[in-house]
This record gives structure tokens, sequence and C-alpha cells, in this order.
């Protein structure tokens, strides 16, 4: 009987110690929320397997300079692949957390990319941190749409 009383103890102990464990988990999520996010770069930016810095000059595209876009484009499929690094400051008084987190990108209203972040970020009250967020999408139909001048 004595055995049964132990084990049911530890068993309650158990799911007391994880249930806290997933309070803390929330609490450092929802101090995620109340932190500031800002764009601090986008990096490494290739437009159908070029790098964008080789495809404009004078703010202008250079068609020439990468055959592989004018055939992306007849094929109505222009992969954008590009690193931001998304600047997080934590202003709480509390330390903030996740594992990882899923975003969506929208531009004009419409959703640009969309993915998931498989990077532990963990900030401590008053600090920063920032994140590789890697997106990789189609623009053609953004491209066709819209200003590409503004874009």
């Amino acid at each position: 009987m004595s055995k049964k009383i132990l084990f049911g103890c530890l068993v309650f102990l158990g799911l007391f110690i994880s249930g806290c464990g997933v309070n803390r988990q929330k609490a450092q999520i929802e101090n995620l929320a109340k932190c500031k996010f800002d764009v601090e770069s986008v990096d490494s930016i290739r437009l159908a397997g070029t790098s964008l810095q080789r495809l404009i000059k004078n703010n202008q595209i250079d068609l020439g300079a990468a055959p592989s876009l004018a055939l992306a484009y007849l094929r109505k499929d222009i992969p954008l692949d590009a690193v931001i690094r998304l600047k997080i400051d934590n202003p709480t008084l509390k330390k903030a957390s996740i594992n990882k987190f899923q975003y969506i990108i929208l531009y004009g209203g419409q959703q640009l990319v969309e993915g998931i972040v498989n990077q532990s970020l963990q900030i401590e009250p008053g600090e920063s941190t920032v994140a590789n967020v890697r997106i990789a999408t189609n623009i053609y139909d953004l491209l066709v749409n819209s200003d590409l001048q503004n874009f």
C-alpha cells in the first residue's frame, strides 16, 4: 500500500514540476511579444540565382547581366532568396525566449513568403539579439502586378 502512495506522490510531483516548466515557457513567450522587432539588414539577396548587386546598375535592372533572370521571367518563376537579419530588443524586466517561430512577410497587402525559423532565441532583460530569417519565394506575380521601382 505504501508503495502505491509513494508512486502516486512521485507521479503528482513529476506532473507539478513539468507544469511549472510549461508556465515558465509560456511567460517567456509572452515576454517575446513585448519585444521590439526591427529589420537590421537584408543580406545575400539573390534573384533567379544571381546576386542582386550584379543585376542592378544605375538603379535599373540589367537583364544582360543575368540571362537566368530573363529565362526565369519567361518561365513565370522568379526565385528570390535572401537572409533577413531581424534585431529583437527585450525592453521588459523578464527573460524572453522561444525555440522556433513561424513568420509571414507581407508586401503591399499580399503575402510574399512564409516559413519557420528553427533557432532558439533567449533574450535577457534589457538586451537584444539578432535572428537570421532565410526566405525563399517566387516573386513573379509580385513583379508583374506591382511597381518594380517601389519593390
